[in-house]
């Protein structure tokens, strides 16, 4: 645990804990509150890994605490099965999302007897899915990146804590919707998360440096998110977007 403590903040097993009433209070609203009514069953498939993805966070540093590390291991490796169905199910979410607000926006104007130009929707559907396509693309990278460095324990720390905060986005941004609606906020709510990410990597790298530790690793992580940060609205306009997307 003194490992992890240097690496990463103090306590960190016991601030991870919070993933537990963030990814409840979340997506109460989308799911939880739900369960009892029809609901596609990618919703059931995609929550049932995340859970696993989730369990999988909160268990490995408490194998470190217990100094089992021979089951820790054992458990990375299980995620090498587990992490590309999480992001597997989580593209059929996109997809499903996406091809919903197309219809969903196609019943709408017709109600109001408007029509709009194909590729307008089409740009427009994918402008809704951005932020998931972006946080998708971050969970891929730094968890590849932790595992190709697993056996350096700094780098594979700081790229799994990077992994983690991904996260914050689908959570954290769900629980802000109401307070930007309530309160007219006419600026994209997903960028208060952008921040809290970017405090969270900047300091961890400060933390680092003070310990005497590399900070090459969480420096990558952080120009890693800010430079998805910063094509934000420029993705759906990618021809590998709309590929993606709507092959």
């Amino acid at each position: 645990m003194k490992v992890l403590n240097k690496i990463l903040f103090p306590n960190i097993t016991w601030w991870l804990l919070l993933l537990l009433p963030l990814t409840y209070f979340g997506f109460n609203a989308t799911y939880f509150s739900k369960l009892f009514t029809p609901l596609p069953s990618i919703f059931h498939i995609h929550a049932f890994f995340m859970l696993l993805w989730i369990a999988v966070i909160l268990i490995q540093p408490w194998l470190i605490l217990k100094k089992k590390t021979r089951l820790h291991k054992k458990i990375g490796k299980l995620s090498y099965f587990l992490m590309p169905v999480v992001l597997f199910t989580a593209w059929l979410m996109i997809r499903h999302s996406y091809f919903k607000f197309i219809t969903d926006e196609t019943a709408r104007l017709a109600k109001e007897g408007k029509t709009i130009p194909a590729e307008e929707m089409f740009i427009n559907a994918a402008e809704y899915m951005n932020i998931g396509v972006l946080y998708w693309l971050w969970l891929g990278i730094f968890y590849s990146l932790a595992v190709v460095n697993r056996k350096m324990i700094v780098a594979h720390a700081g790229y799994m804590f990077a992994a983690i905060l991904t996260l914050l986005g689908p959570t954290v941004d769900r629980m802000l919707i109401p307070l930007y609606i309530n309160y007219n906020l006419q600026v994209n709510f997903f960028i208060a998360t952008f921040i809290l990410i970017d405090v969270l990597l900047v300091t961890l790298l400060f933390y680092q440096w003070k310990q005497g530790l590399s900070i090459k690793e969480t420096f990558t992580a952080l120009i890693i998110y800010l430079a998805g940060q910063l094509v934000i609205f420029m993705l759906p306009r990618i021809y590998f977007w709309k590929i993606l997307i709507d092959p």
